[in-house]
């Protein structure tokens, strides 16, 4: 499987499993080793305690913090969190801004049961949250 890696351009592991892999619970350390396997996009996502990401073009580290919102069922929120973060990346090319994409996307899944309609107002909140999201986001 680590032989992959160097294929793929975007990997988006969760925590339990990258933590695992780079023998560390230290994000540095995790990200370092992720960094390291070949992927131009690394994200690793730390359910509510946000998720970190980096990029071959910047070599940063951010920590993207979850976006505050009443969760009420965090089924798909991974994958919520991967359709985000490709979305940001293909829009921006920049690890935070990709991340924040991702932890706002996440955010409108786990707040209710099923998929959001997509309407105007879920945009302008969407718009509200990756602002938020953006000033949240650090580097390690």
């Amino acid at each position: 499987m680590l032989e992959l890696f160097q294929r793929v351009d975007i990997v988006t592991p969760d925590w339990p499993s990258a933590s695992g892999m780079a023998g560390s619970d230290e994000p540095r350390i995790v990200m370092r080793y992720w960094s390291q396997l070949g992927p131009r996009l690394v994200a690793v996502r730390h359910s509510e305690h946000g998720s970190y990401v980096w990029s071959a073009e910047e070599d940063r580290v951010w920590h993207i913090p979850a976006v505050a919102v009443n969760v009420i069922d965090p089924t798909g929120a991974g994958n919520a969190y991967g359709g985000g973060l490709l979305a940001g990346w293909m829009h921006s090319r920049d690890a935070k801004v990709a991340g924040c994409y991702g932890a706002v996307s996440a955010s409108f899944l786990v707040e209710r049961v099923g998929l959001p309609a997509m309407t105007a107002a879920l945009s302008g909140a969407a718009d509200a949250r990756l602002k938020i999201a953006m000033a949240a986001a650090s580097t390690l």
